[in-house]
């Protein structure tokens, strides 16, 4: 009679270990799988729900506004006054920013809309840009002929005197790059360096450019750059820099050269434009 209790105390025994066993290795697989899984749903999570605007590049277009704050700066170095009774009010400007531009929208160098708005928001594409340019350039002749930023906003603008002649792409030497696509939105910092180059703030210290086959368009690796008694060497996409001892160069030398191609030397003006595009034509094979 002892014998069968004792036998289902030791089958309940060994039940209650298989279970205590499979638990665990429950347990152990529901970790194995269900932790991986959740690592893949956080990152999943991360790179899907995370606001896009940690991950998008900054928007450097130039607005109306900012163009008017660079314009207000340039006038107030020729010393330029407001004129008041030509101050007009705009719906969409508030006092303080009326009074950041007030010179800029009292001579009408940048004017508003009908609506009586100035659409201090609105991009600026380089066409627009280029025709206030030239509003600017022709106020300071008629005010200040002699400033040294109107002087300096005639070299730059000197290939240019209407938008049709920006638009057939007669773009002056002294232009950055990014300003020859009449199409194209203005790029915010290449005007303020511009401007600030124009006002005497910026002094250009480097050059950066770029040697490419003038026939292929394809970059030329390892030709030799030199300016000013300074050289260096392409890398393998064909870009160089060139960082110079003073900041008091205004135009420059530079010659390239690379093996199979003819040398070439030209000069630049860098004050208003630090980078260059330069091509080599192939070397003439002689018999």
């Amino acid at each position: 009679m002892m014998r069968a209790p004792a036998k289902l105390f030791a089958t309940l025994r060994r039940m209650l270990k298989m279970k205590v066993r499979r638990l665990r290795i429950s347990r152990y697989a529901l970790k194995r799988r269900i932790i991986p899984a959740l690592m893949t749903f956080v990152l999943i999570s991360i790179l899907v729900f995370m606001p896009a605007y940690r991950f998008e590049e900054p928007d450097n277009r130039l607005t109306r506004f900012d163009l008017a704050q660079m314009f207000e700066n340039v006038l107030e170095s020729c010393r330029i006054a407001a004129q008041p009774d030509m101050l007009p009010e705009y719906i969409d400007l508030d006092d303080e920013q009326l009074f950041s531009v007030y010179r800029t929208l009292s001579c009408n160098i940048i004017k508003g809309f009908p609506d009586r708005r100035f659409k201090p928001h609105a991009f600026l594409r380089n066409i627009e840009t280029m025709g206030y340019m030239q509003n600017l350039v022709r106020f300071l002749r008629q005010v200040k002929p002699d400033s040294d930023a109107g002087r300096q906003l005639v070299r730059l603008m000197a290939y240019q005197d209407t938008p049709a002649e920006i638009m057939a792409g007669n773009m002056s030497s002294f232009m950055p790059d990014s300003l020859h696509e009449p199409s194209g939105y203005t790029d915010r910092e290449v005007m303020a360096d511009l401007m600030a180059a124009i006002i005497g703030q910026l002094r250009p210290t480097a050059l950066k450019g770029r040697v490419v086959n003038a026939i292929s368009g394809k970059p030329l690796s390892r030709a030799f750059v030199a300016s000013e008694k300074v050289a260096t060497v392409t890398d393998e996409n064909g870009f160089f820099s060139i960082e110079y001892p003073v900041a008091d160069f205004e135009e420059v030398t530079v010659m390239a050269a690379a093996e199979y191609f003819q040398p070439v030397e030209l000069k630049k003006n860098i004050k208003f434009n630090q980078n260059v595009v330069i091509r080599l034509n192939p070397a003439k094979v002689t018999e």
